[in-house]
C-alpha cells in the first residue's frame, strides 16, 4: 500500500500539480510538495491528517464558515464526476489567508462506493480578491441607490473643507444638476451663496465639536424652510474624516403644524364644545366650551365614556339609533337632553361624525355641540304664544259675533223689561235672561283674557284679586267631578303692578299642575290669595321685601305629592316626571321666569302621597286702582236725528228703539253703502251718527273718515262686538268721539249719546 502511494505521489509531482488524494475518511494519504505552501504546513504534517484536525478555518466563496468535518468530501458528486468548486483557507498560525480553486474527482472506486478522491488545488487568492472587491463596490454602490438615492432628504458628504465628496439624487434634484456634478463644491457656496460657511450652521458645529446638530434654516433661494442635520463619520485615528449633512423640507410640515395650531386655537376659542373620542367612546379632547357647558373640567372626562352626560331622557332606541348611524360611517344630527355636573339637564343640538383612515376604519368620533337650552326654552315660549295668538284669533271672531247676539237678546229683554208694570211676574223670568246674558259677556271677556287679547305683554296696576277670580271661573267647569277646588280670597288686598296676562298664565300653569298631580283620583285644589307683612330677604324676595308687604298666592293640591330629588330640580327648564304626552318640562320653568321677571319669588313644599303647595311672593304697590262705579245719573233724552248704521238689523232696531224711546229722531240703515249714499245727499240729516265697527262692504272707521271729510266736527259713536286691531285711541285720531264694547246696557248708551250731544266734545266714560 505504501509502495503505491509513493508510485503515485512521484509520478503526480512529476505533472508539478498541488494535489492531495484523499481516503474515504477524509485523511490525507498523498500530497505532492507544492501543497506545502499552500497548506502551511510541511508534507509529514499533512500525510495522515485531515484538513480539520490541523486547525484550518474553511470558508465558501461567499465567505461563509463550512461546517468542515467530512470537508471536502460532501462536495464529491455521486457519480464520480469532477467537481468545481472554490473556498478560503485560514492555516494557524497566523493570518495567512488563501483562495483556493479546487476540483474534487473519485480517484477508486470499491464495492460499497468510493475509496479514495483526487483534490487538485490552484491559488487564486489575487484573482478573487480583486473579484471580492469589485462586488463590495458594486454591493456599496447598490445600497447607497437603494437607501440614501431614494430618500427624499437631501443628503450630501463632505469633508472637512465641506467639499462635496457624494450627494445623492435629492441634492442634485434641488440644484438642477446631473448626477456627479455637484461633487468638489462647497455646501456654503450652494446653499447660500456665501464663500465662508455660517457660524450656526449645524455642520460647522458638528465639525467644531463633532457632535450630532439639527437646526431649521430658511433658505431665500428656494423660499423653503429646512431642517438640517449633521453629524461625523470618524477614521480609525479617532478624528473626523467626514461630515454628513442631511436636509429635509419641513416648508409643508410646519404650514401643516401651523395650520393644526390655528385649527386647535380655532376650536379652544369655539362657542360650540367639541369632544373627541376613541372607537369605544371613551373621550380623549374637550375643549373650553365643553367644560362650561357640562360642568366637568378637561381632566375629569378624560378618560371617561361620553355617557357620563347621559341624563336618561332618551330610551335605548334612540341610542340604537345614533350607533347605527355612526357605526355606517355616516353623520349623525339630533337633539340630545344631557345632565350636568351639578345634576341639572340642558339640550344640546350635537353632530358627531365618525373619523376614517385610509382603509375606511373608524378610528374616532368628533362631536360639535351646541347649548340650546335657553333657545329651546325661548322657541316652546314662542309656539306657547303663537299658540295663544292663534287662540286669540279664534276668541276674537267669537266675541264679535257673540257679542252682537248677545247686544240684541240683552236689548230686547231690557225693553220687553221696560214695557211691562213694576208688579208684573214676567219681569223676574225677564231678569233671569238678562242674568244669564250678563253671565254671557263676563264669559266672553274671560275667553278674551285667556287669549291675551287684553293685557298681555302690558305691566299696570291692578288688584290680583280680580285675576284670581277670572280663573277660577274659567278653571272649574274643565275639573272632573271628581276634584273639588276651593278658594279663600282676602279682598282687601292691595294692588301690584305687573302684567295681568302673565299672572294669569303663573295662576293656570299652577293648577293645570295640581289637576295633573291628582289624576284621576278623588282630590281637592285650594287657592288662597292674602296680604303679609315682609319677607325681610331683599336678596331672595327683592321688591316683595322691600315693599314692607306682599302678596302670597298659594294652590295646593292633595295629588300624589314629589320626591325631595325631583323637588330640588322642579323649575329646571325640561325637567319633568310626567309621561312625555303629559307635558314638556316648561310649565313650572315658565312660572318661575316670570315670577323672577316680577322681581318675585316661589316656594315649594310637597309630602309624598299627601300633596304639594306652591307659594308665590309679589310685592304690594303703595297707589291704588281708581275707583270703579260712578253715581247713577238720571237718563235725559232729547229730539236730536241720530243714525245708527250696523249690518246687524236686530242689533240697529234694538238701537233704534232704545233712542227713539227717550226722544230721539232715528234713521237706521241695515249697510254702510246706503248710509253714505244719505249722506253724501244729505250732509245735515242727522246730529250724530252712531255706527257699527265691521261691517261687509265699509268699516265703521272709513264711514266715519267719509262723513267727517263732509262734514267735519260731526259727532261720532263706535260700536264694536270686538276688535284687536282698532280701540279707542285710535278711534280718537280719527275724531270719533266714543268706542264702546257691545253688548250695551240701554241706560249707558242714552247717557252716553246725550253727553255727546250736549257738549259736543269726546268725554271718557
Amino acid at each position: 500500500m505504501a509502495e503505491r502511494d509513493n508510485s503515485l505521489q512521484t509520478m503526480l509531482e512529476q505533472f508539478g500539480i498541488s494535489t492531495v488524494v484523499l481516503a474515504a475518511d477524509a485523511r490525507i494519504t498523498v500530497c505532492t510538495e507544492c501543497c506545502a505552501p499552500l497548506l502551511g504546513r510541511p508534507m509529514d504534517q499533512l500525510v495522515g491528517r485531515r484538513l480539520t484536525d490541523l486547525g484550518f478555518q474553511v470558508v465558501d466563496s461567499d465567505e461563509h464558515r463550512e461546517p468542515a468535518e467530512n470537508f471536502p468530501l460532501e462536495r464529491a458528486n455521486p457519480d464520480g464526476s469532477a467537481s468545481r468548486f472554490i473556498f478560503g483557507l485560514q492555516a494557524p498560525p497566523g493570518p495567512n489567508f488563501c483562495w483556493l480553486s479546487a476540483t474534487l474527482k473519485t480517484a477508486e472506486r470499491g464495492a460499497s462506493g468510493p475509496v479514495s478522491f483526487f483534490l487538485t488545488l490552484t491559488d487564486i487568492t489575487g484573482l478573487f480578491q480583486e473579484r471580492l472587491v469589485n462586488r463590495q463596490i458594486f454591493q456599496a454602490k447598490n445600497e447607497w441607490e437603494t437607501t440614501v438615492d431614494a430618500l427624499q432628504d437631501i443628503v450630501t458628504i463632505q469633508d472637512r473643507e465641506m467639499r462635496i465628496v457624494r450627494a445623492n439624487k435629492a441634492a442634485h434634484k434641488l440644484f438642477g444638476c446631473r448626477l456627479g456634478e455637484l461633487t468638489g463644491k462647497k455646501c456654503h457656496e450652494l446653499f447660500l451663496g456665501r464663500k465662508l460657511p455660517c457660524r450656526k450652521c449645524p455642520l460647522t458645529l458638528t465639525a467644531a465639536d463633532g457632535n450630532p446638530h439639527v437646526r431649521t434654516i430658511y433658505h431665500p433661494a428656494f423660499d423653503r424652510m429646512f431642517r438640517v442635520s449633521s453629524f461625523p463619520i470618524f477614521a480609525e485615528s479617532g478624528e473626523i474624516h467626514l461630515l454628513v449633512h442631511v436636509a429635509r423640507d419641513v416648508t409643508q410640515s410646519l404650514r401643516n403644524e401651523a395650520e393644526k395650531n390655528r385649527l386647535m386655537a380655532a376650536i379652544e376659542q369655539a362657542s360650540e364644545a367639541v369632544v373627541i373620542s376613541d372607537p369605544q367612546g371613551i373621550i380623549q379632547y374637550v375643549n373650553p366650551a365643553f367644560e362650561s357647558s357640562t360642568g366637568y373640567c378637561r381632566a375629569e372626562a378624560l378618560g371617561r365614556h361620553a355617557n357620563i352626560l347621559k341624563s336618561g331622557a332618551h330610551d335605548s332606541q334612540f341610542y340604537q339609533e345614533m350607533w347605527r348611524t355612526l357605526l355606517g360611517r355616516q353623520v349623525w344630527r339630533g337633539r340630545l337632553t344631557n345632565r350636568r355636573k351639578n345634576g341639572t339637564l340642558f339640550k344640546e343640538d350635537a353632530t358627531i361624525s365618525p373619523v376614517l383612515d385610509r382603509s375606511g376604519k373608524i378610528t374616532n368620533y368628533v362631536a360639535l355641540k351646541r347649548d340650546v337650552t335657553r333657545e329651546e326654552l325661548l322657541e316652546q315660549q314662542l309656539h306657547q304664544a303663537m299658540k295663544m295668538e292663534a287662540l286669540g284669533t279664534l276668541a276674537g271672531g267669537i266675541a264679535h259675533d257673540f257679542n252682537n247676539i248677545l247686544a240684541a237678546m240683552i236689548g230686547y229683554g231690557e225693553m220687553a223689561k221696560n214695557r211691562l208694570p213694576a208688579d208684573h211676574p214676567v219681569r223676574k223670568d225677564i231678569d233671569q235672561v238678562l242674568a244669564g246674558g250678563d253671565r254671557a259677556v263676563d264669559l266672553v271677556k274671560q275667553i278674551l283674557t285667556f287669549s291675551r287679547q287684553e293685557s298681555y305683554g302690558q305691566f299696570r296696576l291692578f288688584k290680583m284679586q280680580y285675576i284670581v277670580r277670572e280663573v277660577i271661573k274659567l278653571l272649574r267647569p274643565s275639573l272632573p267631578p271628581t276634584i273639588d277646588l276651593v278658594h279663600e280670597i282676602d279682598d282687601s288686598c292691595r294692588s301690584i303692578f305687573a302684567d295681568p296676562g302673565q299672572i294669569y298664565q303663573v295662576l293656570m300653569n299652577l293648577c293645570t299642575n295640581a289637576r295633573q298631580s291628582i289624576g284621576e283620583d278623588h282630590g281637592r285644589i285650594t287657592i288662597r290669595l292674602t296680604e303679609r307683612r315682609s319677607l325681610g330677604d331683599p336678596e331672595r324676595f327683592g321688591d316683595a321685601a322691600r315693599s314692607g308687604s306682599f302678596l302670597d298666592l298659594e294652590v295646593t293640591d292633595s295629588g300624589c305629592g314629589i320626591e325631595d330629588e325631583a323637588l330640588a330640580r322642579i323649575f329646571d327648564p325640561f325637567y319633568t316626571t310626567k309621561k312625555s304626552e303629559q307635558g314638556t318640562g316648561l310649565g313650572l320653568a315658565v312660572v318661575h321666569g316670570i315670577i323672577k321677571k316680577h322681581k318675585g319669588d316661589i316656594e315649594v313644599s310637597s309630602r309624598i302621597g299627601v300633596g304639594t303647595t306652591f307659594h308665590v311672593y309679589f310685592a304690594v304697590d303703595g297707589r291704588e286702582v281708581a275707583a270703579g262705579k260712578q253715581p247713577k245719573q238720571p237718563v235725559r233724552g232729547g229730539s236730536e236725528r241720530i243714525m245708527v248704521v250696523d249690518d246687524e238689523a236686530a242689533v240697529a232696531e234694538v238701537l233704534r228703539i232704545s233712542l227713539e224711546g227717550v226722544g230721539y229722531r232715528v234713521l237706521t240703515f241695515h249697510g254702510s253703502i246706503a248710509a253714505v249714499k244719505k249722506f253724501r245727499e244729505d250732509p245735515g240729516c242727522c246730529d250724530l251718527v252712531l255706527t257699527d265697527m265691521l261691517m261687509p262692504d265699509m268699516t265703521g272707521a272709513e264711514l266715519a273718515r267719509e262723513f267727517l271729510g263732509l262734514r267735519p266736527g260731526l259727532p261720532i259713536i263706535m260700536l264694536t262686538g270686538h276688535s284687536d286691531t282698532f280701540d279707542l285711541s285710535r278711534a280718537k285720531k280719527i275724531g270719533i268721539r266714543e268706542f264702546l264694547q257691545k253688548p250695551v246696557k240701554q241706560e249707558k248708551l242714552q247717557q252716553i249719546v246725550r253727553r255727546v250731544l250736549g257738549n259736543g266734545k269726546d268725554t271718557d266714560h
